[in-house]
């Protein structure tokens, strides 16, 4: 993928690219400095490359791990519909980090990878130091109205193969729904997420959301309010305070059921804040997890 090495190389930071298969998975991952490990679990089907403004400052501490899950960035695709979500993503990745041999690691999960670092704290055995949550799910399981269609499994075939398939400037409209501000995110790395859509129909943003979802609302996996006590790490919860995806006022009042647990509201930002105000997100992370 042409638009994944000019995004790696606009880091400015040395690194390497690689693939292993994990669970029956070509698995694409990049790995950049060195130190003690952290993990970064990207959201929806977007790619290790949501990290990009990140990776270089947090590669200065840290060893950085960024993977692109199953149906996203370069590894395998996967059909979304009605898969064994912790099979396939919290088993994986605690099978990764085994072929990797690395443990005793810090991770940052935006949005459903941060349902995943909180599964990973609640029933892996890796040994899990801190935790930066990103406007995550696992908080509720109200989903905004105007994704209702996308929980209709038929509805979102239907629309992801006629008036929203994936061209160019749909997919930039997917993403830019997610932001607070249109232009604050490069276009390389709307060419980059593009790119990671081609040559699979299973790799459409409406059908990895409608796996996620069922009728109305999110998969009740993805519910994690009962088990948020078992979460003993410190946890960092940083949200956009104009996310409209995963809206703030939904989750807040669960946040307190982690047992260790701070908050951060980042303004002017929507649902990814760490492309939108990377260096204040860069700053948080880094901050917390010396603390």
């Amino acid at each position: 993928m042409d638009a994944e090495k000019k995004l790696a190389d606009k880091m400015g930071v040395s690194y390497k690219i690689n693939q292993c298969l994990i669970d029956g998975f070509n698995i694409n991952y990049l790995v950049a400095g060195e130190g003690e490990p952290l993990l970064l679990i990207h959201g929806a089907n977007i790619g290790w490359g949501m990290w990009y403004l990140n990776i270089p400052e947090l590669s200065k501490k840290y060893k950085v791990i960024a993977l692109d899950l199953p149906g996203a960035g370069v590894s395998d695709s996967l059909d979304f519909k009605n898969i064994d979500l912790e099979k396939i993503f919290v088993q994986l990745i605690e099978n990764f980090l085994h072929f990797l041999e690395v443990d005793n690691i810090r991770v940052v999960g935006h949005s459903f990878g941060g349902w995943i670092a909180m599964k990973l704290a609640i029933v892996s055995k890796i040994n899990i130091k801190k935790i930066v949550l990103s406007d995550s799910l696992g908080f509720s399981t109200s989903i905004p109205a105007s994704q209702w269609p996308a929980t209709v499994g038929a509805l979102a075939k239907f629309i992801s193969k006629t008036f929203f398939r994936a061209t160019r400037s749909n997919m930039d409209r997917f993403l830019s729904s997610a932001f607070y501000s249109k232009t604050s995110v490069s276009e390389l790395f709307y060419q980059y997420y593009f790119e990671s859509l081609l040559g699979s129909d299973m790799r459409h943003p409406l059908l990895f959301f409608n796996g996620l979802s069922s009728f109305l609302r999110m998969r009740k996996e993805l519910d994690l309010r009962s088990s948020l006590s078992l979460i003993k790490q410190p946890v960092l919860v940083v949200w956009g305070s104009e996310d409209k995806n995963v809206v703030y006022k939904n989750s807040k009042d669960f946040f307190k059921l982690i047992p260790n647990h701070k908050v951060e509201i980042i303004k002017e930002a929507g649902h990814v804040p760490s492309l939108e105000k990377s260096n204040l997100f860069n700053s948080l992370v880094l901050n917390f997890f010396q603390d």
